[in-house]
């Protein structure tokens, strides 16, 4: 737990960049309406850490909009992607799903879209644990002939309006979709993170039947961040460590993970002083002491 002390040394130390994200993040906590705010933290925090890069995008997307391809030129090209594409994964991607029609490419960018396919959106705000922060929606079609089709548990990352277009497109196809907020940094620490996406399983093998999932086939998909917490949830099926807030009935294993670029290989780069030091810390946090000779 932070002391007094602590806080103190973080005000003294902090600079103003850092004021601006805990005020993001302190407007998460207001009640009723601090989940619709908990989107300034991060926007907070893209402002302060993203800046920087301001430049170099501008240049980027000015290059791309006004250099020296023409608007005809660069339709030509993208009429060859499809192409290029199916010569590349033939022999890897089966003939019949290379067969399937590419995406069109759109000029629109994903957030003018959202409102749009938010449309599919069944039920808003529907709680899978006690958290103020364990809400969910879900997002089916009003065609109770098209339901009774896999119900995967959507973990979304920092771009969540990415994700509408994915949700809307397997909502087309008669899938059931939970999209799940989770408790994230840096207001909440690990492990909140791994044990909201384990809540979250367990209420959709309880309760997908109901807004017309199957809830014997239940997957976990994510992009980015989500990517990562989506495998960790396919790695520990019934880890108790992990889902020790839920009944010693609740089933958190998955069926299948879809993680799209999340992080996988990781590497301990601390340096053994710096092990010690942290086993020291968390020793004296627990209460107990810790000597070495």
């Amino acid at each position: 737990m932070r002391t007094v002390r602590s806080y103190v040394r973080w005000a003294v130390r902090a600079k103003p960049g850092d004021y601006v994200i805990a005020l993001g993040a302190a407007s998460a906590s207001v009640p009723l309406v601090g989940r619709h705010l908990e989107v300034l933290a991060g926007f907070a925090a893209l402002g302060v850490g993203g800046r920087r890069y301001v430049s170099s995008i501008g240049v980027g997307l000015a290059r791309a909009r006004l250099g020296s391809i023409s608007t005809e030129e660069r339709n030509t090209q993208r009429a060859f992607t499809p192409g290029l594409l199916s010569e590349a994964l033939d022999g890897v991607v089966s003939a019949e799903d290379l067969a399937q029609p590419w995406p069109v490419y759109r000029e629109r960018a994903p957030f003018l879209k959202a409102a749009g396919q938010r449309r599919y959106v069944y039920r808003s705000s529907v709680r899978y644990g006690d958290r103020p922060s364990q809400l969910l929606d879900v997002w089916r079609s009003q065609d109770p002939a098209a339901l009774q089709k896999p119900a995967p548990v959507l973990v979304f990352g920092s771009r969540e309006l990415q994700g509408h277009a994915l949700m809307a497109h397997l909502v087309r196809r008669g899938w059931v979709c939970l999209s799940i907020q989770y408790g994230s940094s840096p207001r909440h620490r690990w492990p909140r993170q791994i044990t909201d996406v384990k809540a979250a399983i367990a209420w959709a093998r309880a309760n997908a039947e109901q807004f017309g999932g199957d809830p014997s086939f239940v997957a976990v998909a994510g992009c980015s961040a989500g990517g990562h917490l989506a495998t960790l949830a396919g790695l520990t099926n019934g880890d108790p460590q992990w889902q020790a807030e839920l009944h010693a009935d609740a089933d958190t294993s998955v069926d299948a993970v879809v993680s799209v670029y999340g992080l996988y290989h990781w590497h301990d780069k601390s340096t053994a002083i710096g092990r010690f030091l942290h086993h020291v810390h968390q020793d004296r946090r627990d209460g107990t002491v810790t000597s070495a000779i």
